[in-house]
């Protein structure tokens, strides 16, 4: 750590703005809420008597909250809220009192295992790595003072700085080098509330009693009181930076801001806190404040100066604001005794772009994702070749097709291969070629869209039917290598399953997948490192992926719910369990539901991802070695590709095959137009009982509409005069595929 030095005391002026200008200014009456979509979960009943007392959302789109108990119960319980509304408890019966603070570790490397989750605790931290392992830290057990954790910030550099109830701050470094700080360093007060750095580097500090601190890059200190500067308050309760200098400092008494000079405060007597004391301040994409009171409900001030009020008078379920934060979307959430709420596209929150805060046909948001995988024979293939890709189609939950492409080698003949979309009656969809041929990239992108409308009015029942399917009932009996009779995995799968549960199927499935020895298995990656079977990893507690895999099989099986193995070209096993009225249900046993950095998911936190979602092969009533393994017959590799090369107009103009969706009432999202050339994009529309491919520039404005033959013969077309195109259409369910594309592009006055 930087050897730290004292700067002499620095007296900060205060502004010199008068109260009237502050007034005429800075203060307009507080507008009329317009109307907002609030989107509530009320806390669970058990949890009904807490409060939230801090928000934060990882890159997934999870909401995590610290839930402080009751009075008389104590503690903070980490809780999480996912993107199909379930509340989840991750940790609930094994770290009581966990979840005083949190902090994402920043992640650049896209390896598995890069990132940690860091949990404050009433003792001291947990680290989750994302393979599961949890280190506990202690003042027994390294640097970090005895004490709550307070709050936890995580740096540019992935330093984190831990502030621990009157014992200062402690921080470590990612190679667990520690320091500490407090009063003797420089740092001003023992008790610290909130951890801030700046676009400068700078560290701030604020405390509970004895104003800001600010430690620089050269390890210098200031300290900021309301006797030596313009803070309103001792109390630092937040410090959010707007801009390059210009930082907020949150109070009860009100709001400061300062801008490396001059100072100025939001009070009752210039904004409409009234009496009522400020709790919480986030600031949005677009420069808007989001101010929290105590009984005033929501404030927004936006960078015009303007303010907006939002009380239970506009549907805030609640004017009581515990916490606030704003995620990647630009969507505001609100914990408050009603429980959490989200404040929805066009309520002023940053706008919603084209991207992960897209609405698509009327569902909910959409989180889009890329895939693209090359397959490569190695050498010249003597035999057929059957290849499957799963397309962005998922059996549960929202889903959104955007558009895929595939290319292929000189030897790739239409004429000579078969290819077919299979559409199951879970809705999902799957291309497969059959043929002679040594390679193929396909390359999809879609989304997966979290659906509006609360838990309670999705409809989830899913009562045990009487009888099930015939392909199903094969996955329910035990196997060699699923031992859903073993006594233990009978005794624990009754044990984890509440009663209230046990007449619907979803209900569970939830509750063994959320299960503490779910939830606690480790995972070995190394050969040779982990249990190789179910029992295995139930009694150590670890396992490789196949071993985890097998377990919440077994186990799923044990509560009479039908499961089965399933293997992807990746190598990767999980676990699908089918449940009445929405089929098979895909749940990644490998990684853990503290799993944030993987943007998209299914119907459950711990499932499959979209970068693991093309099957090989269903591995039915056991996982015996044969049934779960790649054509071995076939000397072949594959590899990811990355997908932003792959969207670039050239590549997307000589690939082979295009598949689009046809869109009929939605409007065809940005994201689902296929950019072909240099201002032209393409989709397809059913447009009265003629599908048509439609040409726009980049502005939206229509450049070209034309109607393809889609019985098998070939079409051709120029689009104004600067793209030839011949290629062979066809209308499979809800897709366009177009295939044996000839396309070249020209500009007018070109040979």
């Amino acid at each position: 750590m930087t050897r730290q030095t004292r700067l002499p005391f620095k007296f900060i002026r205060r502004s010199g703005l008068c109260a009237a200008a502050l007034v005429a200014v800075f203060f307009v009456q507080g507008a009329r809420a317009e109307s907002p979509q609030w989107l509530t979960r009320p806390l669970p009943a058990q949890a009904a008597r807490g409060r939230v007392v801090w928000l934060a959302v990882d890159p997934g789109g999870y909401v995590w909250f610290g839930l402080a108990a009751a009075a008389d119960a104590g503690g903070v319980t980490l809780g999480v809220l996912d993107t199909m509304g379930e509340y989840i408890f991750p940790l609930a019966g094994t770290r009581p009192g966990s979840g005083t603070a949190l902090a994402f570790e920043t992640v650049s490397d896209p390896a598995p295992e890069a990132g940690s989750l860091w949990i404050g605790t009433a003792s001291g931290l947990l680290v989750v790595e994302r393979s599961g392992r949890t280190t506990e830290l202690t003042s027994g057990n390294s640097s970090l003072p005895a004490g709550s954790v307070r709050t936890i910030y995580c740096g540019r550099d992935n330093t984190k700085w831990i502030a621990v109830s009157g014992s200062g701050v402690a921080c470590v470094d990612a190679g667990f080098n520690w320091a500490f700080y407090g009063r003797a360093s420089g740092l001003g007060s023992d008790d610290i509330e909130t951890i801030a750095e700046d676009r400068q580097g700078n560290l701030w500090f604020g405390s509970s009693s004895q104003g800001a601190s600010r430690l620089d890059r050269q390890g210098g200190w200031l300290q900021f009181t309301s006797s030596n500067s313009g803070l309103i308050s001792n109390r630092v309760m937040r410090i959010v930076e707007e801009s390059p200098g210009r930082l907020w400092f949150l109070t009860p008494d009100g709001v400061s801001v300062f801008d490396g000079r001059n100072w100025m405060s939001y009070t009752g007597r210039n904004s409409p806190l009234g009496g009522f004391a400020a709790t919480s301040l986030v600031i949005d994409g677009s420069g808007s404040k989001w101010i929290g009171t105590n009984g005033a409900g929501l404030l927004k001030l936006d960078s015009f100066g303007r303010w907006t009020d939002y009380t239970t008078a506009a549907g805030l379920p609640d004017n009581r604001i515990d916490a606030l934060t704003v995620d990647d979307r630009g969507v505001l959430w609100i914990a408050t005794p009603a429980g959490i709420t989200g404040m929805g596209p066009g309520t002023g929150a940053a706008a919603m772009t084209a991207g992960p805060g897209e609405r698509v046909e009327g569902v909910g948001r959409a989180s889009p994702f890329e895939q693209a995988l090359l397959w490569q024979a190695e050498g010249t293939p003597e035999r057929s070749v059957e290849l499957g890709w799963a397309l962005p189609s998922l059996p549960f939950g929202g889903r959104a097709w955007y558009y895929g492409a595939l290319w292929a080698g000189a030897d790739f003949n239409f004429d000579a291969i078969d290819y077919a979309l299979r559409v199951e009656r879970t809705g999902a969809q799957r291309l497969l070629l059959n043929g002679t041929f040594a390679q193929a990239l396909l390359f999809v992108q879609g989304a997966v869209a979290a659906p509006d409308g609360s838990p309670a009015q999705s409809g989830r029942m899913s009562p045990f039917p009487e009888r099930l399917p015939g392909d199903v009932a094969g996955c329910t009996g035990p196997g060699a290598q699923i031992p859903a009779d073993d006594p233990v995995v009978a005794g624990l799968a009754a044990g984890l399953v509440r009663p209230e549960s046990k007449s619907d199927m979803y209900a569970v499935l939830r509750d063994i997948v959320y299960s503490a020895p779910v939830q606690s298995l480790q995972i070995e990656t190394a050969a040779g490192s982990g249990a190789a079977g179910a029992l295995d990893a139930l009694r150590s507690g670890k396992g490789d992926r196949q071993a985890r895999a097998r377990l919440l099989c077994a186990l799923l099986r044990a509560a009479g719910l039908p499961a089965r193995l399933v293997l992807d070209i990746n190598e990767g096993v999980w676990c699908q369990a089918w449940v009445a009225n929405r089929g098979w249900i895909s749940i990644e046993s490998t990684f853990p539901v503290f799993d944030y950095i993987r943007p998209v998911r299914t119907g459950l936190p711990k499932k499959l991802s979209p970068s693991e979602h093309a099957v090989a092969c269903l591995s039915g009533r056991d996982d015996t070695p044969g049934a779960l393994s790649w054509d071995t017959g076939l000397s072949a590799s594959k590899r990811a590709v990355p997908a932003d090369e792959l969207k670039q107009p050239g590549r997307l103009r000589d690939a082979r095959m295009l598949i689009a969706p046809v869109y009929e009432d939605a409007a065809t999202p940005a994201a689902g137009k296929i950019p072909l050339a240099d201002g032209i994009v393409l989709h397809a529309r059913q447009r009265g009982a003629a599908v048509q491919m439609v040409f726009e520039d980049v502005q939206g404005r229509e450049l070209h509409a034309f109607t393809p033959a889609l019985d098998g013969l070939s079409s051709a077309l120029n689009v104004n005069d600067r793209l030839l195109w011949r290629f062979i259409a066809r209308r499979l369910g809800s897709l366009l595929v177009i295939e044996n594309i000839e396309c070249k592009e020209y500009r007018a006055g070109q040979q």
